[in-house]
């Protein structure tokens, strides 16, 4: 996992470098995931435009978009749009009456079976050539960007320790604007308890370790719960192989 510093956005990561379970390991420049990038300037712009870029895929929600701005990427680079929120309105009410009790995990797990479609779509679009290299965004990148690239990962090959220390890193790399997130949730329409804001802006490994359990127990795999959301076998296999570079290729692992 290479971080990619930038001056406007925190968690801009590389993909690339892990290894996987045949030996060989993931693909360095062709997925990345990040929070917003909406606030990019000229130098951000200049440093993302030598990665070659094609598509950035934003899964923030049409209200962020309007509050935050669009992405601020430049000329040449496909924004795809793929709003979508872990919860609706009156799940996340019935969570806020118990708010000690409240866990992120309610959210990733809540509606997953029904998200098999979102992922499935989202991933065909990856499959496109045109639209590589590309990164995956919301706002922060951990929760909805984090469950993605969680399945991407597990598509792959690596490992789970590897997968949920991907996913803890957003915590090191969001921490400088960690006060101006609380207090852009504490702007929204629903009063949150102290506990939920703790614990919607912590990305504990544990977290995802939920929603791997739930993964495998519900579905059995990764392959088969993309194959619910309407991947055909083929763009599952045509996706690992954009994916994972194989042994016979792989050179030094990324770190």
């Amino acid at each position: 996992m290479r971080h990619i510093a930038l001056n406007h956005a925190h968690n801009f990561r590389d993909l690339g470098g892990y290894p996987t379970s045949d030996g060989g390991q993931t693909r360095q420049g062709v997925v990345y995931r990040a929070d917003a990038l909406c606030r990019l300037d000229d130098a951000d712009r200049q440093t993302l435009a030598a990665l070659g870029l094609c598509a950035v895929f934003d899964l923030r929600d049409e209200r962020e978009v309007r509050d935050d701005g669009p992405d601020q990427l430049g000329d040449g680079v496909r924004v795809i749009a793929l709003p979508t929120n872990l919860v609706n309105r009156q799940m996340f009410q019935q969570l806020m009456l118990r708010p000690n009790r409240f866990r992120m995990s309610q959210l990733y797990t809540g509606n997953f079976t029904e998200r098999a479609t979102y992922h499935a779509t989202l991933f065909r679009h990856l499959l496109d050539p045109a639209n590589r290299p590309a990164v995956i965004h919301c706002t922060a990148g951990k929760d909805r960007t984090g469950i993605a690239v969680a399945l991407l990962l597990r598509l792959a090959g690596v490992a789970d320790k590897d997968i949920l220390a991907d996913y803890a890193a957003t915590a090191r790399y969001m921490d400088p604007i960690a006060a101006a997130q609380r207090a852009k949730m504490r702007r929204l329409p629903l009063q949150l308890h102290e506990a939920v804001l703790a614990e919607m802006l912590s990305a504990r490994e544990e977290t995802l370790q939920i929603l791997l359990d739930h993964l495998d127990e519900r579905f059995g795999s990764v392959e088969a719960y993309l194959a619910q959301g309407g991947l055909t076998s083929a763009e599952i296999d045509d996706l690992q192989a954009c994916l994972v570079e194989p042994a016979s290729e792989a050179g030094h692992l990324l770190l």
